[in-house]
């Protein structure tokens, strides 16, 4: 496989530029509904690790 490229565990091939660039608008977006007194980083990653936590315990369906 090339180096950049992410096999998800259905086989499905993505560009990791894709991804990484999909992950800094969403942490932007994020950090852009807090209020500026708690708009950092760390706060981004405590939402994302519920988000997360949530995301395990719902029942997901793929396309095949």
């Amino acid at each position: 496989m090339e180096k950049g490229i992410l096999q998800t565990l259905s086989g499905e091939l993505v560009k990791m530029e894709l991804i990484n660039d999909i992950a800094e608008e969403i942490v932007q977006h994020i950090k852009s509904r807090l209020p500026e007194e708690v708009r950092t980083y760390d706060t981004a990653k405590y939402i994302l690790e519920i988000s997360n936590k949530k995301i395990e315990g719902s029942k997901m369906s793929y396309k095949e």
